[in-house]
């Protein structure tokens, strides 16, 4: 049996490598022939459009990204001057990065299971700067950090990206079925970090599922404590939290997977968090606890090989940007050949007109429905201004989008002007409209607190 073992354990380095050889093939082939718009898009191109703004003069989303999203963005500023171009580099040097973290602390087969899962669904999210992937390598750098920096590595992943919030109240559950405690400060502490992000995001209302997690998370954790109290359970887990709470998001991820069933494949929306929660559940209940310099340069090695097929993926990636754009780019001409300098357009269409314009075009992202600038993930230069002109989609209609495409409004100051580039009507008013009441995230966190704290309560 001994033997048996050692000789199934020297074989696993060769195993790996040769894993890494078919999976990094079969991923440059796929990406190869992966549609740019699949991953591309308005909340992809956040980042780019932010660093030309700068990050305080921005309205982030949900997931701000900055930590270590934009740090790699930032890394790819020498190899193309094109913003679109840093986005899918970016992307790349992402998904290289979490195969070369989940290689080194997992074990073997792990990680080959968590990787293979690229290889049949969700490769535009891994290569995505929109998705939640980027929280496994949070979760990695969590593990190991010296307890003391714990908490601030909290405060700062969540700022980053709430979700990380919720691995944490995961995480406290299992600590609680554990030790047999609520750990309630804990809680609390979520929570609080919770709010900071709540302002700082701006009350926006994705930030409430998050607290009503926290909040289930708790009442959890504190249920534990009053069922080993009440009914003097003589159970005693012999696993370490760690192990726990990744079982407790494998299970999350399974359920939610199911809940699409039978109408598979799985839905976007769900299934980028559904790929987060599974990638840090695999971590806790695989981890490596020990890292030696022979599991070092094995994931080395492995991510080399990775890395030259993503390299070799990459040019054609990049040459479909060209047709993929065609249409943002025939619209921002036609601005500018008409003299147009402003204009309002939906989300949608904002990054991608903003980014390819061969001229500044100042935009007013805006929220149609009702009638006022938009700031989700945009800058605060966005949501001000005197416009004119509005930009609708052709085929845009409030029964598909009803935040971006509602023309009850439009319909009633501005009249069809033209086709333009046979997907986008323009849309002329008599009179400009004015927008001046949003300037900075100060503002924005006044605007939302009326409406959706003191109107609503009738303060």
């Amino acid at each position: 049996m001994t033997l048996t073992y050692i000789a199934m354990k020297s074989k696993q380095p060769f195993l790996l490598v040769a894993f890494f050889v078919l999976f990094s093939w079969l991923i440059q082939q796929q990406l190869q022939t992966l549609s740019l718009s699949s991953f591309i898009y308005s909340d992809s191109l956040y980042l780019a459009t932010m660093d030309k703004f700068g990050w305080a003069s921005y309205s982030s989303p949900i997931n701000v990204n900055y930590f270590p999203d934009y740090l790699f963005y930032l890394a790819t500023s020498g190899l193309s001057p094109d913003p679109v171009v840093r986005v899918i580099y970016t992307g790349l040097v992402q998904f290289a990065l979490i195969a070369f973290a989940v290689t080194l602390v997992t074990k073997p087969y792990a990680a080959a299971l968590y990787l293979s899962i690229y290889i049949f669904t969700a490769l535009d999210f891994a290569v995505s700067l929109s998705s939640h992937t980027l929280l496994i390598l949070q979760v990695i750098m969590t593990l190991y950090l010296p307890a003391r920096f714990r908490y601030l590595a909290v405060m700062a992943f969540s700022l980053s990206d709430p979700m990380f919030l919720l691995i944490g109240s995961a995480y406290l559950v299992a600590q609680s079925l554990v030790q047999k405690n609520s750990q309630y400060k804990q809680h609390l502490f979520l929570i609080a970090v919770w709010a900071l992000c709540f302002v700082y995001g701006e009350l926006n209302n994705y930030f409430n599922k998050v607290v009503l997690m926290l909040i289930a998370g708790a009442l959890a954790s504190w249920f534990v404590q009053l069922a080993y109290a009440k009914f003097k359970i003589p159970i005693t887990l012999r696993f370490s939290a760690k192990k726990v709470c990744g079982f407790l998001l494998l299970a999350t991820a399974v359920v939610l997977a199911l809940m699409e069933y039978p109408q598979w494949p799985i839905t976007p929306i769900r299934e980028r968090y559904i790929i987060a929660i599974l990638g840090s559940g695999m971590v806790l209940l695989f981890q490596d606890t020990v890292i030696s310099i022979s599991k070092l340069v094995l994931s080395l090695v492995c991510t080399a090989i990775f890395s030259a097929f993503l390299y070799l993926a990459a040019p054609a990636m990049v040459s479909k940007i060209e047709p993929e754009f065609a249409r943002f780019d025939c619209l921002a001409k036609a601005l500018i050949a008409r003299g147009i300098d402003t204009v309002a357009v939906d989300y949608w269409v904002s990054k991608p007109l903003f980014l390819r314009s061969p001229k500044p075009l100042k935009l007013i992202q805006f929220e149609f429905f009702k009638a006022e600038p938009f700031l989700w993930g945009s800058p605060y230069a966005w949501a001000q201004g005197d416009v004119t002109y509005f930009v609708q989609r052709v085929g845009c209609t409030k029964e598909t989008e009803r935040t971006h495409c509602t023309k009850d409004w439009l319909n009633t100051v501005a009249k069809p002007h033209a086709l333009l580039c046979e997907s986008f009507e323009l849309y002329a008013s008599d009179q400009p409209h004015s927008f001046h009441d949003i300037t900075q995230k100060s503002d924005s966190i006044q605007k939302n607190f009326k409406r959706k704290v003191v109107d609503k309560l009738s303060f």
